[in-house]
């Protein structure tokens, strides 16, 4: 509901259902493992993927937290990847939701587009100290240009668009928060993802592929978690906050931290010989079932014999064959033999991710 510059959310969380559409053609001579980024979990966010197929190889999540699905193309191959996928969102942080430190440094330094050492943007940087006083400036300070948006357009970056402050779409009002964040020792990224909107004029979506959307995170180091803000709706809307409250419309599809371009989001691996939506989002009317852990699959990978007195070693792997992720598993490694007592917690294995846990067994001769 928008009236007079406010905005009211109902509800614990809102359920959508997702259709992504993938589409990977390996031209090399030699076979090559290719990635497409599935929307992941994160801190307003869950995610079950409910089918994909094919089934990728693994899923790996990167050190922002994007789940990369990984095929082993052939040479010359044409794959199409369909995942069916339940995703809900909250407007607090998840209450299981398992915190992560983060090294600041790697979302302080500049990067094409975040132009963070740039005369202009380090002056900022000294008036705007806090995130609210970045998001307030950059709402204020630029235009959205409607017309732009529908020209195919390139991304002009921070610099760019303080020169050019009334050509702003999403993408521009992102890079400038990042980059005076950053300046300002804020350590800050960008997402990309579907938002939902009814009203294209107050609320409108930036990317061409797929009618996306971007707008920036900070890292809150008091609680440990990444905050997201839309100025660039802020704007639009005459000033509905997205500072204090985003809203249930905002689903991350990929993060941007440690470069400012990959990966790219589902909608952004089109078959050019194809025509139609890659990506399909609807309301979940009815609320599905409570997420569960899924099972998990242990591999031993150890030689059959193993010789007295010299080291042998070996991997345990452990799968999720779940749909949704798992937080806080408790992995322990147990042998009488060479006297293996190994324990490990990982903090998030995303689906049908694997962990490696490589083991050395030492005999006596």
């Amino acid at each position: 509901m928008v009236q007079g510059g406010i905005v009211a959310a109902y509800g614990d969380e809102q359920v959508f259902a997702l259709t992504l559409s993938y589409y990977l053609e390996n031209n090399s001579v030699a076979s090559n493992d290719l990635e497409v980024a599935l929307p992941p979990d994160t801190a307003f966010q869950s995610v079950t993927i409910d089918s994909i197929s094919p089934q990728p190889k693994t899923v790996i999540r990167d050190a922002d937290g994007n789940w990369l699905a990984r095929y082993n193309v052939n040479p010359g191959q044409k794959l199409e990847i369909t995942a069916n996928l339940t995703v809900r969102i909250y407007l607090t942080p998840k209450k299981d939701w398992v915190a992560e430190s983060i090294n600041p440094d790697d979302y302080l330094s500049p990067s094409r587009y975040w132009e963070v050492y740039d005369a202009r943007i380090t002056k900022l940087a000294q008036t705007y100290r806090t995130p609210r006083q970045i998001y307030d400036y950059v709402v204020t300070s630029l235009s959205y240009d409607y017309q732009r948006v529908t020209q195919n357009p390139t991304r002009l970056g921070a610099v760019g668009v303080l020169v050019n402050p009334k050509s702003a779409i999403c993408m521009e009002f992102t890079d400038l928060f990042i980059a005076i964040a950053r300046a300002a020792g804020i350590p800050a990224r960008e997402v990309v993802g579907y938002a939902h909107t009814t009203n294209s004029k107050l609320r409108p979506l930036s990317l061409v592929s797929d009618v996306l959307h971007a707008w920036p995170e900070y890292y809150d180091s008091d609680r440990n978690i990444w905050v997201p803000v839309d100025p660039t709706w802020a704007n639009t809307t005459g000033g509905v906050d997205y500072f204090n409250t985003l809203d249930f419309n905002h689903i991350v599809f990929a993060i941007h931290g440690k470069s400012s371009e990959l990966p790219y989001p589902a909608g952004f691996y089109r078959n050019a010989a194809k025509s139609g939506k890659d990506v399909q989002v609807s309301f979940v009317e009815t609320k599905p079932d409570e997420i569960t852990a899924g099972p998990l699959t242990i591999t031993i990978d150890f030689p059959d014999k193993v010789t007295g007195g010299i080291r042998s070693a070996g991997h345990v792997y452990v799968k999720n064959e779940s749909g949704n992720s798992i937080s806080q598993a408790n992995i322990s490694v147990e042998s009488k033999v060479g006297n293996i007592n190994l324990s490990k917690v990982e903090k998030n294995i995303p689906p049908y991710a694997s962990v490696d846990i490589p083991i050395e067994i030492r005999t006596t001769s």
